[in-house]
């Protein structure tokens, strides 16, 4: 006799990644990527970015460690000036603020969004 798996066992598939400071194995969806685009090192928001990139914990002190031990170097094969670490290091902040802040755009049919909040026409 042959089990046949429920679809209600089956378990998704979650992508990880490992960050290149602590090494801890995380969901990709937890990390910050950062990649290089036209010789410039960017924050890899959707992760779409085709080159060398780099994985990191949302944490400002993981991004200090990294620049200290020189990772950006070794992990993206470019060196950055002290102005471009602090552009890259405001630019992080901000990425982390803006992900903390819960404020995220979710698009909704007029349909749907009237359902939600009740015809006002009686319907």
């Amino acid at each position: 006799m042959v089990a046949v798996a429920d679809s209600s066992e089956r378990k998704i598939h979650t992508p990880m990644r490992m960050c290149a400071v602590t090494r801890e194995k995380l969901p990709k969806k937890e990390l910050v990527r950062l990649a290089v685009m036209d010789g410039k090192v960017v924050i890899d928001e959707k992760g779409k970015v085709r080159s060398r990139g780099l994985n990191i914990k949302p944490e400002i002190e993981v991004f200090d460690k990294l620049v200290k031990s020189g990772g950006i170097k070794r992990g993206l094969g470019i060196t950055l000036s002290a102005d471009g670490i602090e552009i890259l290091r405001n630019e992080f902040e901000k990425h982390l603020s803006f992900r903390s802040s819960g404020k995220h755009v979710v698009r909704i049919s007029s349909d749907k969004l009237n359902q939600l909040l009740g015809s006002k026409d009686g319907k």
